[in-house]
């Protein structure tokens, strides 16, 4: 039998998302399973959060990173913050430090702790980073360099998939041995029927048409809101019901007949069940939007760009539709095609909840998450 880890989890983060909804589900599991866990952090929403799982121990360390500080300021602040990392790592001692990092670079300070850990000779050092991380910009010798020193002092790094670990190792020169591929994975998001059907009623989906959803924790452009509303616009008998955070679009899109802003939704189970079919309209690059998961363990089919991580889950005429990125005349087709052949749509629809259940659950991802401890 394995002995308890003593996991702490650091997250310097300016809003709840999907890579926070993944650390969460990590420290659930990990103090189900009797690890002894603690969570990091310099934002008081984030630690609060934290504080409502069972068990689970939080600390705010520090300023929140994510203000608005620029050039030697931001750096003078980020550099005082670290006596404040030192005396936190030394009180709890870890096993493991799991840095759990937006993106890459993402956050200074995750960088920074990482350097801080191994300075104390945090015996495993781990990194997750959950966005495609980005070129190099600016002072791009000084980017190396710290790049250099982060991939030396990390002794693995999780991505959720295969298109984060090539771009970390084209982009950012990530030595490929430290690399552990770690899926998300969620819940059967569950839902009810009846309260389906009544919000189908309710958003006036007529008998015989397709209600596509949408769901998104951000309101970032780059999720391609705009473009489904366009496709939408252009589908005879196809209805859009846009939930979760409200984007820029949404005051457009609520003018446009057959799309339906929902703002945020109480129950997502129900909201999914009541879709046909779910978009994932991203126009820039994303590691893997949870959504996709969520879609495919309800049962429901995703029509999503052709991006980043997305194909890894989603598979081309078996669990949906894959189309270009911001090709609203594609994603036009492609909803047109699915309304048109609901023995598709059922098809595509098993594959995809058979899909979740064989590679995608929380009990997979948490548990190649503490191989990557190990390892």
């Amino acid at each position: 039998m394995r002995p308890p880890l003593r996991i702490v989890h650091f997250a310097d983060t300016p809003r709840r998302g999907g890579a926070e909804l993944v650390l969460l589900r990590n420290v659930a599991a990990q103090l189900n399973a009797g690890h002894e866990v603690d969570v990091l952090t310099p934002q008081t929403w984030m630690a609060d959060e934290v504080r409502e799982l069972p068990g689970a121990k939080a600390a705010v360390v520090g300023d929140d990173a994510f203000r608005d500080i620029l050039g030697l300021r931001r750096q003078g602040m980020i550099l005082r913050q670290i006596p404040a990392l030192v005396s936190a790592l030394r009180k709890r001692r870890p096993d493991v430090l799991h840095v759990n990092n937006g993106g890459y670079p993402g956050s200074d300070l995750a960088r920074v702790i990482v350097m801080v850990a191994r300075a104390l000779r945090i015996p495993r050092i781990v990194m997750s980073v959950h966005a495609v991380p980005k070129l190099r910009e600016g002072e791009i010798a000084l980017a190396e360099q710290i790049d250099w020193v982060v991939w030396r002092c990390v002794d693995v790094v999780i991505g959720a998939t295969h298109a984060v670990e090539a771009a970390l190792a084209e982009r950012r020169e990530m030595p490929s041995h430290l690399f552990h591929l770690a899926p998300y994975g969620v819940e059967d998001p569950g839902g009810d029927d009846d309260d389906a059907r009544a919000l189908r009623a309710h958003l006036g989906v007529e008998d015989g048409a397709l209600l596509v959803g949408m769901l998104s924790a951000t309101d970032d452009e780059q999720k391609g809101h705009a473009v489904l509303v366009e496709a939408v616009a252009d589908t005879p008998e196809v209805h859009a019901a846009i939930a979760g955070a409200r984007p820029p679009i949404a005051a457009g899109a609520e003018r446009v007949e057959r799309v339906h802003v929902l703002g945020r939704v109480e129950h997502i189970g129900t909201f999914l069940r009541a879709c046909d079919v779910m978009s994932v309209p991203s126009v820039r690059d994303e590691s893997l939007p949870l959504v996709v998961l969520e879609a495919m363990a309800a049962g429901r089919p995703v029509v999503a760009s052709r991006l980043s991580g997305i194909p890894e889950a989603v598979e081309d005429r078996v669990t949906g539709l894959l189309v270009q990125p911001g090709d609203a005349a594609a994603l036009t087709a492609a909803l047109g095609e699915v309304r048109d052949d609901r023995d598709a749509l059922v098809a595509f629809g098993a594959a995809a909840r058979e899909h979740w259940r064989t590679g995608w659950t929380v009990e997979a991802m948490t548990a190649a998450t503490i191989r990557a401890y190990e390892r």
